[in-house]
């Protein structure tokens, strides 16, 4: 059997340097040995030729050296890249790999590293693993919004389609107002997602923004329709919205009634009614925007807007009679002294002229 003693380590150190070979015994002896006395030229010497024997425990200790004792972070890096092509590395093995030998917390370490080794991977999913987590640090532990950008550009050419990277530039997007990159980044934010709540979600954005952004109104008609259909968040304002701006009024009347059907309390029928009114008003259907607001009238008396409506319709109808009975009802819900004041000399002035 093979001993070595204290007094070997000289020599082990001359066989070292001279590249001979040596025993596994005289290997196990001679690493430790060189860490404890800090001797890291010839430990790194014989690590370095351990590396051929495929044994990731020789990598673990060589970037330790590299990156712990030495302060190497580029050696270290080179080592990473051989164990990853070497030993064919997963990003999961990889990251235990790292967890061998980065102390605790050392996240710009793990992100240099990280950045010099993603293209080692076999795999684009393990490259695009790697670049996430190198997000991650770079957003959430190291404060560097434009490593943060870089990583998500080098995202986007692996995985178009890559979630994280879509929403950091869709937020930097929205910052700058170029909404028609918005537009872009929430499409591919549809195309990439699984979840149905989360296109939802994303469809819904898209269409308020081709509808309040951009004035494209029949682009959001196209995008509600064919990804909010089922949605449990409301879209029925900017559909009606939309239907409005292209003065589709069938359409604006088919959304509301829509709405009128679920609308639970008064108050909610009431404002309702009032738009529908104000539908039949703009396509010149004054009797239908006229019972339209007696209906939200009554639903809601203290809702005066549909007053106000009816007031307008006699003003343009030169319907004295009725005005003066709507101001009559207007003055009767108005809580200001001054307001009935006004209103009652209005009528004072129309039963002058009106007889």
């Amino acid at each position: 059997m093979d001993t070595v003693s204290t007094e070997d380590i000289g020599v082990i150190v001359s066989k070292i340097d001279a590249g001979e070979s040596l025993s596994e015994l005289q290997i196990e002896f001679a690493l430790e040995q060189l860490e404890q006395k800090e001797c890291w030229s010839p430990l790194v010497t014989l690590l370095t030729r351990q590396l051929g024997t495929q044994n990731i425990v020789y990598y673990v200790k060589l970037c330790k050296v590299y990156n712990r004792y030495l302060g190497d972070i580029e050696k270290t890096v080179q080592i990473c890249n051989k164990a990853v092509s070497n030993l064919k590395l997963n990003y999961r093995q990889f990251q235990k790999f790292l967890a061998t030998f980065l102390l605790e917390e050392d996240f710009k370490s793990e992100a240099m590293i990280l950045k010099g080794v993603y293209t080692s991977f076999n795999t684009l999913r393990d490259s695009e693993l790697a670049l996430e987590r190198l997000c991650l640090l770079y957003d959430k532990k190291l404060s560097n919004p434009d490593g943060v950008q870089e990583v998500c550009n080098l995202l986007l050419q692996i995985n178009p389609l890559n979630l994280k990277a879509l929403k950091f530039f869709k937020v930097l997007y929205v910052q700058l107002g170029y909404w028609d990159k918005v537009c872009d980044v929430l499409k591919n934010m549809i195309r990439a997602s699984s979840s149905k709540q989360n296109i939802y979600r994303f469809a819904q954005e898209l269409a308020g923004l081709y509808l309040y952004q951009l004035d494209k109104p029949k682009e959001a008609i196209k995008i509600i329709e064919e990804y909010c259909y089922n949605s449990p968040l409301d879209t029925s304002i900017m559909l009606f919205d939309a239907y409005k701006m292209t003065e589709d009024w069938s359409n604006c009347l088919k959304v509301l009634d829509g709405v009128l059907q679920v609308a639970s309390s008064n108050v909610e029928q009431a404002i309702i009614h009032y738009r529908i009114a104000k539908v039949y008003e703009s396509v010149g259907q004054a009797q239908n925007a006229e019972k339209e607001y007696q209906r939200a009238f009554k639903l809601d008396e203290s809702f005066l807007d549909p007053l106000e409506g009816i007031i307008n319709l006699k003003v343009l109808t030169r319907d004295w009679v009725g005005l003066k009975i709507a101001l009559m009802h207007l003055s009767e819900c108005v809580k200001k002294d001054e307001n009935r004041r006004n209103i009652m000399s209005v009528i004072d002035r129309l039963n002058s002229v009106v007889r």
